[in-house]
């Protein structure tokens, strides 16, 4: 479990959990940072994606070992309300990561829950015309 999460004091209730996926979400969107100070006032757009990516992986592995931990359980509710936010942590994580995360990091049941959440992103996902 992660060190910022306490699941036996305080669980994650769906609001938390629509919270926390609205934050993966948005970092992962493109938005305008203005910059600070006077002088010249252009806006630059750029997003926090590649910042996300490298932190991405580690964030589905916790995700998933607190599924599949025995002494925990998830609700349904809060599993579909951080659906949008676990599919943007697996837009930033290529397949090389996700496929060395399996095999370096996950127990054969943490890789079935994975493969599973994978395919679930890429069926909804956006490929273009």
């Amino acid at each position: 479990m992660p060190a910022w999460l306490d699941i036996a004091r305080a669980p994650l209730g769906p609001q938390e959990a629509r919270a926390l996926a609205r934050l993966l979400t948005s970092l992962n969107t493109k938005s305008v940072a203005l910059p600070h100070g006077s002088g010249e006032r252009s806006a630059k757009v750029t997003s926090l994606s590649k910042a996300l990516s490298k932190h991405a992986p580690y964030v589905l592995a916790a995700h998933v070992r607190t599924l599949v931990h025995p002494s925990t359980h998830v609700s349904m509710t809060v599993r579909q309300e951080l659906r949008a936010g676990l599919y943007a942590l697996c837009d930033v994580t290529g397949t090389h990561e996700r496929d060395a995360l399996m095999l370096a990091h996950l127990d054969s049941g943490e890789r079935a829950v994975l493969k599973s959440l994978w395919a679930e992103w890429e069926a909804q996902r956006y490929r273009g015309a």
